[in-house]
């Protein structure tokens, strides 16, 4: 079976969450060079559970 797998192309799947920061009546945008202004996000790694990827991400890009 080790064989088997090492010669199929499996399919990847990448879990991935945006969110909107309202505070204050204001939004928090992300720039990115390549996309422009953005909501913060990112990928979800595996086995962390969604909201918890989410913080993460936003504190990542943020800084708070």
């Amino acid at each position: 079976m080790d064989q088997w797998l090492e010669t199929k192309q499996l399919p990847v799947h990448y879990v991935s969450a945006a969110g909107v920061v309202y505070k204050d009546g204001k939004v928090l945008l992300i720039r990115s060079e390549r996309r422009g202004w953005e909501f913060p996000g990112g990928i979800v790694e595996q086995g962390e559970a969604l909201l918890d990827g989410l913080r993460r991400e936003i504190f990542e890009e943020s800084g708070s």
